[in-house]
């Protein structure tokens, strides 16, 4: 076991005491923008405590042009529709930005060197999308 995660609570980094035989899911921003921020992206970081460490990180992204529509979560289908940004009618329901456009978003506002970054159009024809 190797302490050193730390995760921001309330703007400070605290640590994560390490559990024997457990594992720790840090949740990204895809899950962030699927919960239209009902479940939020853990910023964190490993403080080097001079010991040698094995990490396995995994990244799964969708498509930047994805759609994700209000009703992934059923549950909290009345949440995200109060807080969905770019909201636009798609097949009879409600879709939110572009994953694209939302991980953008969210790089220019959480790092300084992104803040003169422009956001590109992204366009995609939902039209000709596959067929289930």
């Amino acid at each position: 076991m190797y302490p050193g995660l730390e995760v921001e609570i309330n703007g400070e980094y605290r640590p994560i005491k390490p559990v024997k035989n457990a594992m720790v899911v840090n949740l990204g921003k895809t899950l962030m923008q699927i919960s239209n921020n009902q479940i939020k992206a853990t910023m964190h970081r490993v403080a080097d405590i001079g010991r040698e460490r094995y990490s396995c990180p995994f990244f799964f992204c969708v498509k930047h042009s994805a759609r994700i529509e209000l009703d992934v979560l059923k549950s909290g289908k009345e949440l995200c529709e109060d807080y969905a940004s770019d909201v636009s009618p798609s097949e009879g329901g409600k879709e939110v930005e572009p994953f694209g456009v939302f991980l953008c978003k969210s790089m220019t506002n959480s790092f300084g060197e992104w803040k003169n970054f422009q956001i590109p159009h992204i366009h995609y024809d939902y039209s000709k999308r596959p067929q289930e």
